[in-house]
């Protein structure tokens, strides 16, 4: 979690830079892709560091319970590569690198969000079978990153179709 978020801090003002400079011209025409590539790999870092981020909370959910914990980890590992190759599958490859870039990069957070989402369901309905209060700190971030991810859906629902 706390790679996750450092990344975010120290990507921020970075991305921030790249967009004014776009803006304001500074590097001619190379701006954009500058922040696009830079947007785009902190964007696929951040799913990467996500799944490990909901792995975490699933061992920490689980710690008491050390059989089911190695269990449920493995599990857990094959439900996130099952979910990774349904989302990549629908990728088309006749298209421009760019675009296969995004398509990439929606494909894995899409995976990332529905991961934490079963990770939250999976807590509401174990909570008392875990003896896993609600005032955990482990259910406080897997709430945090189920509504990080309903509200990514709301707004991908939201949003224009895109452009295929």
């Amino acid at each position: 979690m706390g790679v996750y978020l450092a990344l975010h801090i120290a990507a921020m003002p970075i991305l921030l830079f790249l967009f004014y400079a776009q803006a304001r011209h500074w590097f001619n025409d190379h701006a954009f892709s500058m922040y696009f590539y830079a947007y785009f790999a902190v964007y696929i870092t951040s799913a990467v560091l996500l799944f490990f981020v909901c792995l975490e909370v699933f061992r920490s959910a689980l710690s008491a319970f050390s059989g089911l914990q190695r269990l449920g980890t493995v599990v857990f590992r094959w439900a996130a590569l099952v979910s990774v190759i349904v989302s990549l599958s629908t990728l088309s490859l006749d298209q421009p690198y760019t675009r296969m870039i995004t398509h990439i990069a929606y494909g894995l957070m899409r995976s990332v969000s529905i991961l934490e989402l079963c990770l939250l369901g999976f807590l509401c309905l174990s909570m008392n079978a875990l003896r896993l209060p609600a005032r955990s700190m482990t259910f406080g971030i897997a709430l945090g990153l189920g509504l990080m991810s309903s509200s990514d859906f709301i707004l991908a629902s939201l949003s224009p179709a895109r452009q295929r």
